[in-house]
């Protein structure tokens, strides 16, 4: 039995999620909070993103909103 998986496995069973979607989480919150201060690109960048589309795709994903749109919303 490999490890990694297993490690993985307890996490995902403990939290309700797995590991990648816990890291993209994070990385996303991380973004969003720079979002009025920075560009998507800059933000996308600074939260570890491999790039902006990357960020656009999570943000879509976790949150149902694109960067844009988040930027433009009061805070």
């Amino acid at each position: 039995m490999n490890p990694r998986r297993t490690t993985a496995a307890r996490a995902g069973s403990r939290l309700g999620r797995r590991p990648a979607h816990t890291a993209a989480a994070a990385r996303l919150r991380v973004a969003v909070a720079d979002l009025p201060r920075e560009s998507a690109a800059s933000a996308a960048a600074v939260a570890g993103f491999a790039d902006q589309a990357h960020f656009t795709r999570t943000a879509r994903s976790l949150l149902g909103r694109t960067p844009a749109s988040i930027g433009r919303s009061p805070a």
